[in-house]
């Protein structure tokens, strides 16, 4: 579907360091910036890697920024099919983007693109 950036996690995510999770999240963002994408979609339903305390922060101070620099403004997780979708998108402090959890990337995809 146009206009939604896409990142798929496979099962390999629990052989990562924290440095390569960084250096693909990085990617991602940047790619976001330069293609001036608005949707990003991650699919974490493979996703395996055990996060340190200190990635949280890290997120915080390099990827959001070039989120708000691409415009973004939905941000969707897919989680596969035994997960329990929220009602509602939220948004963290700090971040200018509405964030949803859903089961299916069908799903998020639609909320995406949902005004």
């Amino acid at each position: 579907m146009a206009g939604i950036l896409t990142l798929t996690w496979l099962e390999k995510t629990s052989e990562m360091k924290n440095h390569d999770v960084q250096f693909t999240n990085l990617t991602f963002a940047k790619s976001a910036v330069s293609h001036q994408v608005r949707k990003l979609l991650v699919n974490v339903e493979k996703f395996g890697h055990t996060f340190s305390s200190g990635l949280a922060r890290w997120r915080h101070e390099e990827i959001i920024p070039r989120y708000h620099k691409a415009d973004v403004d939905k941000f969707a997780f897919a989680h596969g099919p035994k997960y329990t979708e929220t009602a509602e998108g939220y948004r963290m402090e700090g971040e200018n983007f509405t964030t949803r959890h859903l089961a299916s990337e069908e799903d998020a995809r639609t909320w995406l693109v949902t005004p």
